[in-house]
């Protein structure tokens, strides 16, 4: 078995792409993982009596923001879109990061040696695809004879699929990137083609 790349730690938890069908697993990303956890979070709080302000507060306890900011924080990122926060040195900007970072979930699952950690129900089953189109890499390894043209879901034995647990680090699903003068909202979303310039 390989060695997990840098930047990632290997948890250890091994199964199969069947073990986790006879589980009840879904193909769940981690952007919904964190959408469920900022969702459960802000349910805790409201049922310890936290009216909606004071729950937005809790879920970012070191940052001081204005209480509309939280409610659009929060309203963006169950929504699912990506953010970039701009401000002043000393705005409380990297704080901010850190704490969603400390609210990301960290542990998935996925096909072991995959370099995109591929959800092993991506390769295994045609609802896993759809949501999650496995990579070229894990669809040429799982295809009949290896060839990438022959891939289907339906076509791969799930037992032979080989599924890890593995720890995420910053830059995996979350990215925080230090920000000057020379670097717009523009190009880190891809609106601008830097070889046009």
């Amino acid at each position: 078995m390989p060695n997990p790349p840098e930047g990632r730690i290997t948890i250890g938890t091994r199964a199969t792409a069947a073990d986790l069908i006879r589980a009840g697993e879904t193909a769940v990303g981690p952007s919904e993982q964190f959408r469920d956890e900022i969702l459960r979070r802000l349910d805790a709080s409201r049922r310890q009596g936290l009216d909606r302000p004071q729950a937005l507060r809790a879920l970012f306890p070191r940052t001081v923001l204005p209480t509309t900011t939280y409610d659009d924080l929060v309203t963006a990122l169950v929504a699912g879109s990506h953010l970039l926060f701009f401000g002043p040195s000393g705005a409380g900007k990297t704080n901010l990061a850190k704490e969603l970072w400390s609210i990301f979930p960290k542990e998935v699952w996925a096909v072991d040696g995959c370099p995109v950690l591929d959800h092993p129900l991506s390769v295994a089953t045609d609802a896993g695809a759809a949501r999650f189109p496995p990579c070229p890499i894990c669809q040429r390894r799982f295809a009949p004879d290896g060839n990438f043209a022959q891939f289907a879901p339906s076509r791969v034995d799930p037992t032979k699929v080989p599924a890890i647990r593995v720890r995420l680090g910053e830059g995996f699903g979350f990215a925080r990137l230090q920000g000057s003068s020379e670097v717009f909202p523009d190009y880190l979303t891809g609106n601008v083609n830097l070889r046009k310039l």
